[in-house]
């Protein structure tokens, strides 16, 4: 899977879920984003004017950056299946390295989901 691939699902995977888990929980009395008050980070929204905190997802990624026999080279999320020895002959060689990044984001509040 390409970096941009796995950025962009993995947010939205957590955008979903935390949207769930709202709407799954909003007769409990649980709050999972509220509005943001006195929070150091905050976002004014342009579309109700509500302050919305502004929270990090934090990411550290493996990448694999390879190369075929042929030139063709390749970035992607690396997949680390299984740590054993292998008789089979490759003609690709690979190397691994990790990138750290944070991104800021507003999630859903709960007063959105309800509308």
């Amino acid at each position: 899977m390409e970096l941009q691939e796995f950025i962009t699902e993995t947010i939205t995977q957590i955008v979903n879920g935390v949207t769930n888990a709202q709407k799954k929980l909003k007769d409990t009395g649980c709050v999972i984003n509220p509005y943001a008050s006195d929070m150091e980070h905050r976002i004014m929204t342009s579309e109700n004017n509500k302050v919305r905190a502004v929270q990090k997802i934090k990411m550290n990624i493996v990448l694999s950056l390879s190369e075929k026999n042929g030139g063709k080279k390749g970035i992607g999320v690396a997949k680390i299946i299984n740590a054993g020895f292998s008789n089979e002959n490759s003609n690709e060689s690979s190397e691994v390295t990790s990138v750290q990044f944070e991104i800021p984001i507003a999630f859903p509040t709960m007063i959105e989901v309800n509308e």
